[in-house]
């Protein structure tokens, strides 16, 4: 009895069904609905935002045409009864609350990796 082998199996190409394809997803009528609704949530955010910032650039014009552009962003003097107006400090105090927020953020994430890395460890020595 002689077996024989044949090497042409080995050396054909696949198929062409055979090619990795990605799965097309079917929308479902939850996914339409959520989609309208969330496209329709950030459109009137977009709106309000939009607005807000019409009202507060038209209400500024008074103070910005009194005080001046420069005036306005480098003085601190708020005192509308003469026509003074700087928001100077108010704008230094917010980017020192940002800075303080941004180095607390850093110090959160820095010290949750320290923790994860600690974690990590421990698991792998015990």
């Amino acid at each position: 009895m002689s077996l024989q082998f044949s090497t042409e199996a080995a050396s054909t190409p696949p198929p062409v069904d055979d090619v990795p394809r990605r799965p097309v997803p079917a929308r479902t009528v939850g996914d339409r609905v959520f989609r309208a609704l969330a496209t329709a949530a950030a459109s009137v955010a977009l709106v309000i935002v939009t607005l807000t910032f019409i009202f507060m650039v038209t209400g500024s014009h008074k103070a910005l045409s009194s005080a001046g552009y420069v005036n306005f962003f480098t003085k601190s003097l708020w005192n509308p009864t003469v026509g003074t107006y700087g928001v100077n400090g108010l704008l230094v105090g917010t980017a020192i609350i940002a800075l303080i927020a941004l180095v607390g953020w850093i110090a959160d994430q820095t010290l949750s990796d320290v923790r994860q890395l600690k974690r990590d460890w421990r698991r792998r020595h015990h």
